[in-house]
């Protein structure tokens, strides 16, 4: 796909096209080798069923998971505290690490608009992170030379959200723009690999014991 051409991914993520991994080798000794021959080939046996078990483990086997732990290092909570100015009733400021967030409603909204919007902040988390598990994708599908000769130039994605509902959208678009050579496989091994970002997988559901509310009384 050439430059300028756009992709866009909705609906249910497709599985990424992985390599199989090889099954081991089983031996089979003529009956009528050497003792030399079967010796060899029964230390050889022997060394499959110690090692192959080892090759099979999560710390062994080939990454094929290339996004794993990326947000390793990254603030695992985030504090937010309202700001109640006279301009803006609603504006909070939060700390997520070093950084300093703000949040705030439009003025139709009765806000000050002194920051992006919760659902704003929402698309923001999608889109980056979508965008980031690309470039980690295909920085490694290149650099181990699995897409050789292939380079992409430009990467940009947009999320949308649409519905009639002000609340909670009933569709949420990710459109992504590439300037690259890839083919039209890579496109769609790309693709898959966007479409498992972290983001996306809470927003669908991915959190297994759900979001629980509590309150801390001063």
């Amino acid at each position: 796909m050439q430059g300028g051409d756009r992709i866009i991914m909705e609906g249910k993520d497709s599985p990424l096209d992985l390599p199989r991994l090889l099954s081991p080798p089983t031996p089979t000794p003529p009956q009528t080798q050497s003792k030399t021959m079967l010796l060899a080939a029964t230390t050889k046996s022997a060394m499959q069923r110690q090692i192959w078990p080892l090759m099979r483990s999560p710390l062994m086997r080939p990454v094929v998971a290339p996004c794993r732990g990326f947000a390793k290092g990254s603030p695992t909570h985030v504090v937010m505290h309202e700001m109640r100015e006279a301009d803006s009733l609603h504006a909070v400021q939060g700390t997520s690490g070093r950084h300093t967030l703000y949040s705030d409603l439009m003025p139709e909204a009765g806000g000050g608009n002194k920051g992006p919007g919760p659902k704003e902040y929402v698309l923001t988390a999608l889109g980056s992170c979508t965008l980031i598990t690309m470039r980690i994708y295909s920085d490694l599908m290149i650099k181990e030379r699995k897409w050789p000769g292939k380079t992409i130039e430009k990467m940009s994605v947009t999320c949308s959200e649409h519905g009639d509902d002000h609340h909670v959208p009933t569709r949420i678009e990710v459109r992504v723009s590439l300037k690259s050579n890839l083919d039209e496989d890579q496109i769609r091994r790309l693709m898959a690999a966007a479409g498992k970002c972290p983001v996306k997988r809470m927003l669908l559901g991915g959190i297994k014991e759900g979001i629980t509310t509590v309150v801390d009384k001063d």
